[in-house]
């Protein structure tokens, strides 16, 4: 497991990836309280690549105060992709703002399971701005920058493996970052019958990054799940809310086995992922 290092060692590697040719690419895990934003910034092959993974909730708020003056400090003055994992408000809710904000070029998603304030103002955003919707399913792949990112949920068609009743949850995009030999996993808020469904599925699971499904929820912890992954960095996104996540259980449980980041302790947690596969807090 790899730990801190000063940022001037970050920079080092950034620097020396892309001097030998190399991928490389930075995940920022936003402090969006109870809810996902996670920016990618991709570098390698192709010209550099930034790509928003939700937007936190609170329609408006988060999108407009918080997310967006992120991407400004961090020299994101237009965005390759947008991609909402599901809709519910803590991952979709801060679209909108953003969709209104900053210059997309495409936005990715699952279908709609359910039309909610959310959905319909994304795409009321998508057809004003003239902006490209596509919806993804298991097998698709994107290339951003140099790095991959496939889809390993949900099946075309549903998540009919899944036992009844299904939820929103169970639609979730799960997605498998790769970047050179460096990978990462984002199950979204998939639930604990999704992950076996994933461990029983060809595609190998390890990675060196993990965010933790569900926000650290009983119903979204998998012991098999987890070993099959072997991350050396778990990043739990997670703030105040009423239905008591994350688990002290599954907290303890993933830091038996990994470094556990949180952004309700950690604030914005940052990683640099390279080709050779190290995973680094920045």
């Amino acid at each position: 497991m790899q730990h801190a290092v000063p940022a001037l060692s970050v920079l080092l590697a950034l620097l020396l990836a892309g001097c030998s040719g190399e991928t490389a690419c930075r995940l920022a895990f936003m402090d969006v309280g109870y809810g996902d934003a996670i920016l990618l910034q991709a570098e390698g092959a192709g010209a550099p690549a930034a790509v928003l993974i939700d937007a936190g909730s609170s329609p408006g708020r988060l999108g407009r105060d918080v997310v967006l003056p992120f991407l400004a400090r961090n020299s994101v003055r237009a965005l390759d992709a947008v991609i909402c994992t599901h809709s519910h408000e803590d991952h979709a809710g801060g679209i909108p703002a953003v969709l209104d904000g900053i210059a997309v070029s495409a936005f990715y998603s699952p279908p709609w399971r359910e039309t909610n304030a959310c959905t319909a103002a994304i795409e009321q955003r998508l057809a004003h701005l003239g902006i490209p919707r596509r919806i993804l399913a298991r097998g698709d792949r994107l290339a951003f920058g140099g790095c991959e990112v496939e889809v390993l949920w949900p099946p075309a068609g549903g998540a009919d493996v899944v036992p009844p009743p299904v939820e929103l949850n169970a639609h979730s995009l799960v997605l498998l970052l790769r970047c050179g030999d460096g990978r990462a996993l984002l199950p979204a808020d998939v639930t604990a019958a999704v992950l076996s469904a994933l461990r029983a599925g060809a595609v190998g699971l390890q990675a060196a990054v993990l965010k933790i499904p569900h926000h650290g929820g009983r119903d979204a912890y998998s012991e098999a799940f987890l070993a099959a992954v072997s991350p050396a960095i778990a990043v739990l996104s997670v703030g105040e809310n009423p239905w008591g996540n994350p688990s002290a259980e599954v907290v303890a449980a993933y830091e038996r086995h990994t470094r556990v980041m949180r952004t309700d302790r950690d604030g914005t947690v940052r990683v640099l992922l390279d080709g050779s596969g190290r995973a680094v807090i920045e």
